[in-house]
């Protein structure tokens, strides 16, 4: 289900069928939705999370996480909506055989199915934007939920590539650099460019490691 987004005679947004599943296992789950109303001046920060699974350093998937004031996280991920009875392939998804969509969840929705259930790498960066930044992303990924949706590719419209023009609403040139496309490189290149937020002096290792979310089959 898609979500959609109603702008509010007072300035704050309403956010309708933001998922919500609530998981037993991977398979096992009870379906949710729920909405939401978001004033955009209690936006606080935004952080990018990458996950990573059968122990592939170079490809991930990435995702948006916004932290509102009272206790309210939402989560952006761009997905892949697959046929029935076909599996997602490196190869097809050169050749618009399936869509991308933008999911907006909960963190335990969206975040737990990756790290505790599937067991994947999950890491959590903040990203160096102050609040009027963070409401320009959040408008721009608001207006986008309005658009029809686009076509996967593997290479240049994939789940870390479709958030890159993000950074045109901050009046930054996107990065053109080949770990967009190996995406499981991207938090480096992130670093590198300065984006991500660290301690002073700190190296990207030293920021990885402690960026680390343990999931719980996770053997780390």
């Amino acid at each position: 289900m898609k979500s959609e987004a109603q702008y509010l005679p007072d300035g704050r947004i309403r956010l309708r069928n933001i998922r919500d599943f609530r998981y037993h296992s991977e398979q096992d789950y009870n379906i949710r939705y729920k909405d939401m109303t978001l004033d955009l001046n209690e936006l606080k920060h935004i952080d990018l999370a990458i996950s990573h699974w059968d122990g592939n350093d170079a490809i991930a998937h990435t995702m948006l996480i916004f932290h509102f004031s009272r206790w309210k996280t939402l989560v952006l991920s761009m997905e892949t909506r697959i046929p029935q009875g076909q599996t997602q392939n490196g190869i097809a998804g050169l050749f618009k055989q399936y869509e991308i969509m933008p999911i907006i969840g909960t963190p335990e929705d969206l975040l737990d199915l990756r790290s505790k259930y599937r067991g994947e790498d999950l890491f959590i960066y903040r990203i160096n934007t102050g609040q009027e930044e963070n409401k320009l992303i959040f408008t721009a990924i608001i207006n986008y939920l309005q658009q029809p949706p686009e076509f996967y590719n593997t290479l240049t419209r994939n789940c870390t590539t479709s958030l890159a023009p993000l950074l045109t609403v901050l009046g930054k040139e996107p990065p053109d650099d080949i770990r967009l496309l190996f995406n499981g490189f991207s938090d480096k290149m992130m670093y590198r460019k300065g984006y991500l937020s660290h301690r002073e002096g700190e190296s990207f290792a030293s920021l990885k490691s402690r960026s680390y979310i343990k999931g719980k089959n996770s053997g780390k």
